[in-house]
């Protein structure tokens, strides 16, 4: 994992039209603590805490990060840890990559409420099936008129599968789309009184462009990204779940595959791979040093001091 300095950030988007923002749309509560909560990731408002080097005395100040789920800075070590540990649940098995997708026509809905290869479904029927196990769903929890089903019911549903190129192992492209935010900090290109201009991709021709919004506007788009309170992205089934885990376990032995009785949880140094200093440190630092912490900083100045032992 590559971490790369910007020279824009969305949290300073949020320091300057933040409140114009709020004036104008409203947002509830919720909505507007996520805003806090990116605006001051990682500066001295939440507090931090003061590392030495243990082998060149090197001491560095860390800001502590807001953790949450929408933050461009903080999904890296929660996007690496997730791929490390599903990692540990593959079989030595066939995979596929299935996508499946809603017609358009439910968009406003959501948002106010290979050759050869043997598939163990065919592609169409599996469409048809999930059409189907979709509306049933659908029309139990949020009834709708009868000419509207009927024109979801008339809509093409598209079911995409395919054998992932790299094998099963091709989690990082997985956990590429599971840890996603509405936008990263490298895709914003500038911001001032103006609004802000940033990059995206045009799917309708596969190509880079550049967009300005006014700043209230641009952070009223991103809002539109911010997944409900408690919703859960990520859901697991089947063998993958909770519950099978034993059963999982029992599979991966039956295979041969060594799998650790219990997983140590790894912090985020060890999680991105960046256990040995990776500043101001000389060469001969490097995979031996460790950080240790000397000092908590806490909101409002206080201070705690932690002695290493």
């Amino acid at each position: 994992m590559v971490c790369g300095n910007t020279s824009y950030e969305l949290a300073q988007v949020i320091g300057r039209f933040g409140d114009t923002f709020i004036e104008n749309y409203s947002p509830n509560a919720y909505v507007q603590r996520t805003l806090r909560a990116i605006q001051h990731c990682r500066i001295s408002s939440l507090g931090g805490h003061i590392d030495q080097c243990d082998v060149c005395g090197y001491i560095r100040i860390s800001y502590n990060s807001c953790r949450n789920r929408h933050c461009p800075k903080c999904q890296n070590t929660h996007r690496e840890a997730w791929i490390e540990n599903r990692k540990l649940d593959l079989l030595p098995v066939p995979y596929f990559h299935v996508v499946f997708t809603v017609p358009d026509k439910l968009n406003r809905l959501f948002i106010t409420s290979a050759s050869g290869t043997m598939f163990l479904f065919n592609v169409k029927n599996l469409s048809v099936v999930f059409r189907g196990k979709f509306m049933a769903g659908l029309v139990k929890q949020i009834p709708q008129e009868k000419t509207f089903i009927r024109e979801l019911y008339q809509t093409g549903w598209v079911v995409y599968a395919k054998e992932p190129y790299a094998g099963p192992e091709q989690m990082e492209y997985l956990g590429c789309y599971t840890h996603k935010v509405a936008i990263s900090n490298h895709r914003l290109l500038n911001t001032d009184e103006s609004g802000v201009r940033f990059r995206y991709r045009d799917y309708r021709d596969d190509r880079q462009k550049e967009m300005t919004l006014g700043g209230a506007e641009f952070l009223r788009q991103f809002c539109q990204h911010i997944l409900p309170k408690g919703f859960v992205r990520i859901r697991h089934y089947g063998l993958l779940s909770t519950a099978k885990r034993p059963e999982l376990r029992e599979l991966q032995q039956a295979f041969g595959l060594s799998v650790p009785k219990v997983i140590d949880k790894k912090n985020w140094k060890q999680i991105c791979g960046c256990i040995s200093i990776t500043t101001r440190t000389a060469a001969p630092a490097v995979g031996k040093a460790k950080w240790l912490q000397l000092e908590c900083i806490w909101l409002a100045g206080h201070h705690l001091t932690v002695y290493p032992q």
